[in-house]
């Protein structure tokens, strides 16, 4: 004769065949009839772990000469440490903590292309990014400036100043300040 099986999860009658799939978090056992003996599996436990999610923060806009940038910070809010994953940018990184800092950032737009947990959950959400700007060295050449004559009362500097250098702020040895767009 054929067996018949029995699946309870949690002590409620579940399944009537061999196998289950799809099965969700809870304690299983199977008893198994065959040839009028029966036969009980021992319990499995199975565990539901969330997904690894995470969250990016540190976009901004920098100066070639910058040394200030804010880090880009990537935090974790789900799932179990440590998570290993790879970020477009900086390439693949592990953190046994729920939070990762990249220091100084090169410009680019940063997100994970990839995460797991300790779990070996992968993420299922994707999206969050930020995006790190380094402006560019404006094209700013000053010509030269011949003598001023004495008693007058300012020179057009913007007129020496190269095509292409968008709005450029000029500081003078007397401390008057003027912005130009050439």
């Amino acid at each position: 004769t054929a067996a018949t099986y029995s699946w309870k999860k949690d002590a409620t009658a579940t399944a009537t065949t061999a196998t289950i799939s799809a099965a969700t978090a809870g304690e299983y056992i199977c008893a198994v009839t065959l040839n009028g003996c029966e036969y009980t599996t021992p319990s499995k436990t199975i565990t539901k772990h969330d997904s690894p999610r995470y969250t990016i923060t540190g976009a901004g806009s920098y100066c070639p000469e910058s040394t200030s940038k804010a880090d880009v910070v990537i935090s974790f809010t789900a799932g179990t440490a440590p998570y290993t994953f790879s970020e477009a940018i900086t390439g693949a990184g592990t953190s046994a903590t729920t939070t990762y800092t990249i220091p100084n950032p090169t410009g680019g737009i940063y997100q994970l292309t990839s995460l797991t947990d300790a779990n070996n959950c992968p993420m299922t959400e994707t999206g969050a990014t930020v995006e790190v700007v380094d402006l560019a060295t404006p094209d700013l050449t000053i010509g030269t400036i011949s003598s001023v004559c004495a008693g007058t009362a300012s020179v057009n500097v913007s007129t020496y100043v190269t095509a292409g250098a968008g709005t450029v702020s000029y500081t003078t040895d007397k401390g008057s300040v003027s912005s130009a767009g050439v």
